[in-house]
């Protein structure tokens, strides 16, 4: 389900990795996209990080402009093991829809 927040729309990227899998192995990268609430743009260059993001399975977080909406890739540690339990990455994003002129 699209979760709204800042004017744009996105949707959680839920993956089933088997436990003792290398992450990267598995599922490679995993990708999000940004979509603008009607009337509203959004700019790859808006998009980043919160700079206080730390979490051992992550290696980059990546945004990129898609034609009108942004993607946003995260690529995970090569050494990465999934653990016996459920493991929820809490991206914290930094950004903002604008309002189309």
């Amino acid at each position: 389900m699209p979760i709204t927040f800042n004017n744009y729309n996105f949707t959680s990227a839920i993956y089933t990795v088997p436990e003792n899998s290398n992450i990267p192995g598995e599922i490679g990268a995993a990708t999000i996209t940004i979509v603008p609430n009607a009337g509203y743009t959004v700019t790859a260059s808006n998009f980043s990080l919160d700079a206080s993001f730390s979490d051992p399975a992550v290696q980059t977080v990546v945004f990129a402009q898609s034609g009108l909406n942004v993607t946003c890739t995260v690529t995970f540690q090569t050494s990465f093991v999934m653990p016996a339990n459920n493991y929820t990455i809490p991206l914290c994003i930094v950004g903002e829809a604008k309002v189309s002129l």
